[in-house]
This record gives structure tokens, C-alpha cells and sequence, in this order.
């Protein structure tokens, strides 16, 4: 996700933009989780272990996939 915010006018209204923006922050995290438990499900591997390793591109190799489930 990539996104520029710009905030002009009134602290109220720019604290609106931002509290949008944060909304749309969590609910995309959530969703990212969701897809992960999902992923994960049914193999060895752990949903927080399946998150480091996208945050770090850690790639699995093929071997080690079959073997995680």
C-alpha cells in the first residue's frame, strides 16, 4: 500500500483525515492476518511465523514448503 496524505485547513478536519487513514490501516492488517491464518492453515507453521517471514522476505523453498504442510 502507498499512499500520500496532505493536510490543509483546520486541525479538525485534519485529525478526520488521519483517523480515515488509521481506519484503513487496521482494517487492511486485519485482513492481511485473516490470509494468513488461512494460509497457514492445516500446516506446521505458525501464522506469526508466516508474518516474519513476509515482513523480511524470507522466501520458503519449495522442500521446506512440502515439509511445513
Amino acid at each position: 500500500m502507498q499512499t500520500s496524505v496532505e493536510l490543509n485547513g483546520p486541525m479538525k478536519s485534519s485529525i478526520q483525515i488521519v483517523r480515515e487513514q488509521l481506519a484503513l490501516l487496521e482494517t487492511a492488517e486485519r485482513l492481511e492476518m485473516e490470509g494468513f491464518k488461512e494460509l497457514v492453515e492445516g500446516s506446521s507453521l505458525s501464522v506469526d511465523e508466516l508474518y516474519r517471514r513476509a515482513t523480511t522476505n524470507c522466501y520458503i523453498h519449495s522442500e521446506e514448503a512440502l515439509d511445513l504442510g
